[in-house]
């Protein structure tokens, strides 16, 4: 089972990307904050991070460079979620070493696309799921 941590000061978004995660068999870890995201991507080493690049404390880009000086986080793929659109951020980020970029809102097709692309496997819906049919868009954060 892969975990994955999320970031992210909106309660709403952490929940939903949870919830997504969860239901394709990820282990999800949340935290509200930068440095509440550091120091759990610290303590357990998570597969992946999913990073709000605005938010109190310590903002996604500042967390993602801590990261990165980290010797034991700066393996871990981030992926940056955020309202905020603009080749210049998106630029920034890269340079620090993102591993994908999703613009809020974002529908869980696309976000189970990218995860399953960092991490490596297809992110596959459960037999129960498929069974009620077609996933509908929802729209996260």
């Amino acid at each position: 089972m892969k975990t994955v941590l999320t970031v992210d000061d909106s309660r709403v978004a952490r929940t939903a990307i949870a919830h997504a995660l969860s239901t394709w068999g990820c282990r999800v870890l949340e935290a509200r904050d930068g440095r509440e995201g550091v120091a759990v991507a610290r303590l357990t080493r998570p597969d992946l991070i999913i990073l709000d690049v605005l938010m109190p404390v310590l903002d996604g880009r500042q967390a993602l460079a801590i990261l990165r000086r980290d010797p034991g986080c700066r393996h871990i793929p981030v992926v940056m979620l955020t309202a905020i659109t603009g080749e210049s951020l998106v630029d920034e980020c890269s340079h620090l070493g993102i591993s994908g970029y999703l613009v809020k809102p974002v529908a869980t097709e696309a976000l189970l696309d990218v995860v399953g692309r960092v991490l490596g496997s297809a992110m596959h819906v459960p037999l129960a799921l498929a069974a009620r049919g077609p996933a509908r868009p929802a729209q996260l954060g």
